[in-house]
C-alpha cells in the first residue's frame, strides 16, 4: 500500500496540502478537496473518502458534508471530491483518500483539516461611498486571534498611488473626492501567522470607491407655456446623479403639491424623469414651481416657471414666382415670438369648389389694409361671405384661391391670388374676449407638447 506524499504518482489532492499533510480553514466557509487517480489502471478500480474513525463519507453522508463523483475534464482520470457545504470547527480532524482495486487497497492519502476562527473586517461594506468634493476614510484593519497583519494594494496588487491616497497604518484617506475615484477598487489584505500549524492564512476584501453627486438639471431655471383650462403637464428630467434620484415632489410656494382632483404627479426613475400633471389650469397654477429630487445622499431643487402661452405675431407672405408647375411664397415672421412657430401650412382650393359652395364659412382671421375682418370697420370682404369675427385660430395657414381678384387687386398689391392668413403655434390658442376659445387645440395632442 502506498500512503502520504510517497502516492503522488497514483494520487493527487486539489488544492495541493499544506507540508502535503495539513489545510487550515476558516469557518462558515465552503471547502473542497478533491482526489484525483492519475492512472487509469485497476488500482484505480474504486474511490473513497473515510473520516478519522474509517468510516466512509459518500453523496449521502449529510447535507454539511458528502462526496461527488466526476471525470477530469482533459485526463478523464477518476476525481472523488469531499465538500463541505459551510465548515464548522466540528469538522476538524483527519481525512483519508483510498483507492482500490479488485483486491486490495492500492494507496491512500492523509489529510489533516484544521478549522480556525474568522477574522473581523472594521469595514464590512464591499462599497464605500462619499460625496463629491468631500474627503472620505477607509479602515482597511481587521481583528482575530493571532492579530492579523494588515496590507493595502490596488486592483492589480500593486501599492496605491500615493498622489491620489493617503496611507497610515491600516487606514487610506482620499482629501478629496472627485470622479476620478469612480468605481476604483482598493484590496485590504488581512494576514495571519498560524505557528503551531506552521501556516499562513490570508484574506482579501476589495472595497469599490463610490463617489456620490447630487441630482442635477439641463438648467436651474426653465419655462413652461401652458393654455387655461387644458390638460398640461410640467416636467424635470435629471441628467445627472449617483446615486439614481428616487423621490420627487412638486412645490408652489411653500404648499407641496400631491395627488388630487386636480394633480397628477408621474415619477419615471428609471429614466430619471417627473411630471406634474394639471388636469384643468387655471390663473391661479400660473407661476413658479419647485421640483425637488432626491437620491437619498442629497437633494436638488429646479424652479419651473409656469406661464401663460400666447399667440405668435402676424405673418407676412408675398408672391416671390410662379411657373408652369410650382408657386414660390415668401413667409416672414414677426419679432419677439414668445415660443418658436413650428409648422406652416398651405392649402390650395380650387376655384370651382369655391363657387360651387355661396355659405362657405372660413374659421380664419383675415388681415387686409384696413386690419383683421371683424374689427371695427372691417366687417367682411366683398364677394366672401361674412362676417368673419373669429377669434384666434390655432394654426399658421395661407389659404391660396386659384381665381384672380381684379377688383381687389389693391387689397394684394403683389399678389396674384387672393391670400388669407391664420397661425399654427407649437402649444396653444388665446382666448377671445368673451373668455372662450372656440379654436385652441387640446394641449396634449399639440406639437412640442
Amino acid at each position: 500500500v502506498i500512503t502520504g506524499a510517497k502516492c503522488s504518482n497514483l494520487l493527487r489532492l486539489e488544492p495541493p496540502p499544506l507540508n502535503n499533510s495539513r489545510y487550515v480553514v476558516r469557518v462558515d466557509r465552503k471547502f473542497r478537496i478533491s482526489c484525483i487517480c492519475q492512472q487509469t489502471s485497476l488500482n484505480c478500480l474504486h474511490l473513497a473518502w473515510r473520516n478519522e474513525f474509517g468510516r466512509k463519507i459518500d453523496g449521502e453522508s449529510s447535507n454539511s458534508l458528502f462526496t461527488v463523483e466526476l471525470r477530469e475534464h482533459d485526463s478523464m482520470y477518476k476525481k472523488l471530491s469531499l465538500v463541505f457545504t459551510q465548515i464548522a470547527k466540528r469538522d476538524t480532524g483527519i481525512y483519508k483518500c483510498v483507492a482500490r482495486n479488485s483486491r486490495r487497497i492500492s494507496a491512500n492519502w492523509k489529510v489533516e483539516i484544521i478549522v480556525v476562527d474568522e477574522i473581523h473586517w472594521n469595514e464590512n461594506n464591499d462599497i464605500v461611498g462619499g460625496m463629491f468634493g468631500e474627503s472620505l476614510t477607509i479602515d482597511c484593519g481587521s481583528t482575530g486571534n493571532p492579530q492579523p497583519e494588515t496590507y493595502i494594494t490596488n486592483h492589480n496588487g500593486f501599492p496605491l498611488n500615493e498622489t491620489l491616497f493617503v496611507t497610515a497604518g491600516s487606514e487610506v484617506t482620499v482629501k478629496r473626492l472627485t470622479n476620478e475615484y469612480q468605481d476604483v477598487i482598493i484590496k485590504c489584505l488581512s494576514v495571519q501567522e498560524f505557528e503551531k500549524y506552521d501556516a499562513t492564512v490570508v484574506e482579501q476584501h476589495e472595497i469599490r470607491l463610490d463617489v456620490w453627486s447630487s441630482p442635477e438639471f439641463n438648467k436651474p431655471f426653465v419655462e413652461r407655456f401652458i393654455v387655461l383650462d387644458y390638460s398640461a403637464q410640467i416636467c424635470c428630467n435629471v441628467t445627472r446623479s449617483n446615486p439614481p434620484a428616487r423621490h420627487f415632489r412638486y412645490l408652489k410656494g411653500s404648499d407641496e403639491l400631491r395627488n388630487d382632483t386636480n394633480h397628477i404627479i408621474l415619477i419615471d426613475v428609471l429614466n430619471q424623469r417627473s411630471c406634474l400633471k394639471i388636469l384643468s389650469p387655471t390663473e391661479y397654477d400660473l407661476g413658479e414651481y419647485q421640483c425637488e429630487v432626491s437620491n437619498g445622499k442629497s437633494k436638488s431643487q429646479q424652479t419651473i416657471a409656469v406661464k401663460e402661452a400666447t399667440p405668435p405675431g402676424e405673418v407676412h407672405v408675398s408672391l416671390q414666382d410662379v411657373g408652369m408647375t410650382y408657386v414660390l411664397w415668401k413667409i416672414e415672421e414677426g419679432f419677439g415670438e414668445q415660443l418658436p412657430i413650428r409648422r406652416y401650412i398651405i392649402e390650395y382650393i380650387k376655384k370651382s369648389i369655391l363657387e360651387q359652395d355661396e355659405t362657405l364659412q372660413y374659421d380664419m382671421v383675415l388681415s387686409g389694409p384696413q386690419g383683421p375682418v371683424g374689427s371695427p370697420g372691417v366687417q367682411s370682404l366683398p364677394g366672401i361671405p361674412g362676417p368673419l369675427n373669429y377669434d384666434y385660430i390655432h394654426s399658421v395657414i395661407i389659404k391660396i384661391y386659384e381665381h384672380r381678384l381684379s377688383t381687389r387687386r389693391s387689397w394684394y398689391s403683389r399678389n396674384r391670388w387672393s391670400t388669407w392668413l391664420f397661425w399654427k403655434k407649437g402649444i396653444t390658442g388665446k382666448r377671445g374676449p368673451s373668455g372662450s376659445c372656440n379654436h385652441c387645440p387640446d394641449a396634449r395632442t399639440a406639437p412640442g407638447y
